[in-house]
C-alpha cells in the first residue's frame, strides 16, 4: 500500500480494507521436535519438512524407500560411502536408495523431502 518515490495521492485506507491479512498469517516460529533415530524436526508444512542431525563417528543412514530425499552437510568433514565430503556438499537420495555409511567428527546434517 505503499507508493516508493511516486508523487501520486494514496489510498491508504482503501488498501487496507482490502488486504486480507488473514490468508497470510504466519504460524510463527517452529520449536525442534525430537524423531525416531536421532532426528529433529525443524520444520514442516504440507509442501517439505527439514530434520536435523549431529554425527561423531559412524553412521548408517536409511532412507526411506518410497521418497526422493536431500541430504546436505551444513558443518563438518567426513565420508559418505568412503567417499570425503565437507560442509556445503549436497546429496539427492532417490527413492529406493539402501543405507549410506557416513563417518565423520561433528557433522551437523540437514535433510528435506516432500511429506507423504
Amino acid at each position: 500500500v505503499f507508493d516508493e518515490g511516486r508523487p501520486r495521492e494514496l489510498h491508504l485506507d482503501r488498501g487496507i480494507a482490502a488486504a486480507n491479512l488473514e490468508a497470510w498469517r504466519h504460524p510463527g516460529p517452529s520449536v525442534a521436535e525430537d524423531l525416531p533415530g536421532g532426528w529433529k524436526r525443524l520444520a514442516a508444512c504440507r509442501h517439505f519438512a527439514t530434520d536435523a542431525r549431529e554425527v561423531t563417528g559412524a553412521f548408517t543412514y536409511r532412507p526411506d524407500p518410497v521418497r526422493f530425499e536431500i541430504l546436505i552437510s551444513i558443518e563438518g568433514t567426513g565420508q559418505f560411502n568412503g567417499q570425503k565430503f565437507a560442509a556445503g556438499d549436497v546429496w539427492l537420495i532417490p527413492r529406493g536408495s539402501e543405507g549410506i555409511e557416513l563417518r565423520g567428527d561433528s557433522l551437523r546434517l540437514l535433510r528435506t523431502y516432500v511429506p507423504a
